[in-house]
């Protein structure tokens, strides 16, 4: 998303849907969720994890090198980011006090990431693979190779019970 765009929430669960401005980015965003109070959360190239809500975007924590993509834990509250500088880490953000901590490294080509709402383990989507990380820290791999997962830039996963019948699956975007 260029610098300047509006950060915008959509309730589609009213008719019309209701559009509302959270603010607007004077940054390049790379990715983006929201929180539990509804507050979208950004991060960009820069190194800058934003929180953006009222209208405007707040730095929650800074110099973290390139980042790629965010994902909020939803049993911690944490902002999980993706640094794709020379760490190649996951990382956990406090959104409180903004400090930084360790939950993986060694992911080179971090692309997007998802929170399983049920075990809370992250499925991190990289160039050509997609790896799961415990809360521990643990990465193994699900799959890799094949061009479908070559060009993947995020992911997301659909809750079970939607209309699938209840089966896990994961949505790829292809650039």
């Amino acid at each position: 998303v260029p610098a300047g765009a509006d950060v915008l929430r959509v309730d589609a669960a009213t008719m019309p849907p209701t559009i509302t401005r959270l603010g607007t980015g004077a940054w390049t965003m790379n990715w983006l969720d929201l929180d539990q109070d509804g507050s979208a959360v950004s991060v960009s190239s820069n190194g800058t994890v934003y929180r953006v809500s009222g209208g405007s975007a707040t730095p929650v924590a800074t110099g973290l090198g390139t980042l790629s993509a965010v994902a909020v834990d939803l049993d911690r509250g944490d902002y999980v980011v993706a640094s794709t500088s020379s760490t190649t880490a996951l990382r956990r953000v406090n959104p409180v006090t903004g400090a930084v901590s360790a939950l993986a490294t060694g992911l080179a080509s971090i692309q997007g990431i998802a929170q399983d709402p049920e075990t809370g383990d992250f499925f991190v989507v990289r160039t050509g693979s997609l790896n799961r990380v415990t809360a521990a820290g643990a990465v193994s791999t699900l799959a890799s190779g094949g061009t479908n997962l070559a060009t993947a830039s995020c992911v997301r996963l659909l809750p079970e019970g939607h209309a699938d019948g209840g089966v896990r699956e994961f949505i790829f975007r292809r650039a």
